[in-house]
């Protein structure tokens, strides 16, 4: 393949990550459990375009829990802002239930949740099967002797995008606390994608283009 095929194959593939259109859902049936064993299968792949779960937070202690595929877990994103008008939390756990992240509120501003794409506790992890959890603030996964899964708030900031607590035995999710102090129910919205940020797309398409040069360069000499 010549070197401007190559440049605009690559191109045309970072192109194609970042696309957003709208894609599949998955509606909560009944109600999905609080457990790994019990967490519904959404059977949604989470890769260039959002996804999303419909849901209901039954009773102020409930949390539901989906398995979903993701495709680039590093660019893996999930976001109630706009979705929901509860004070939900999420939570990302591995194929065993071994916790990666959490968030509580989005920002100063915002009572509902947003676990960041691009982070560092997703930076190293690998396509495959995962777990993303939703619950009303305060109500958090616990191991099977009630240990906090999750480390506290930094700087007891409830914005702060938290990971797992250190020192757990076992380090996998038994079930949730129960100990919110919010007496909420409603509706929600999951959206989820994989799509890198605008910063990322760009410093790629620049990595690209400087590869097409030193390439087209080494061709010449």
């Amino acid at each position: 393949m010549k070197l401007s095929q190559r440049f605009l194959a690559l191109t045309g593939a970072l192109a194609l990550a970042t696309a957003s259109a709208q894609g599949q859902s998955y509606n909560e049936v009944g109600d999905a459990g609080q457990t790994i064993g019990t967490a519904q299968s959404s059977g949604l792949t989470v890769g260039n375009s959002t996804v999303s779960i419909f849901g209901t937070i039954a009773s102020p202690t409930d949390a539901d829990i989906f398995s979903i595929q993701i495709n680039s877990p590093m660019f893996f994103s999930a976001s109630t802002v706009g979705g929901s008008i509860l004070d939900t939390a999420l939570f990302l756990f591995n194929s065993s239930g071994m916790a990666i992240y959490t968030n509580d509120d989005a920002s100063g501003t915002s009572i509902q949740s947003t676990l960041p794409g691009g982070s560092s506790f997703t930076m190293s992890l690998a396509p495959g099967l995962y777990y993303i959890a939703i619950s009303l603030s305060g109500n958090e996964p616990i191991n099977s002797n009630g240990q906090l899964l999750f480390a506290p708030y930094t700087g007891g900031d409830p914005s702060s995008v938290r990971g797992p607590a250190a020192g757990l035995n076992p380090n996998t999710l038994g079930n949730f606390n129960g100990l919110t102090s919010f007496a909420e129910m409603g509706a929600y919205r999951i959206n989820l994608s994989a799509v890198p940020e605008p910063s990322t797309f760009a410093l790629c398409l620049a990595g690209a283009a400087a590869a097409g040069v030193y390439l087209r360069k080494r061709r010449k000499a």
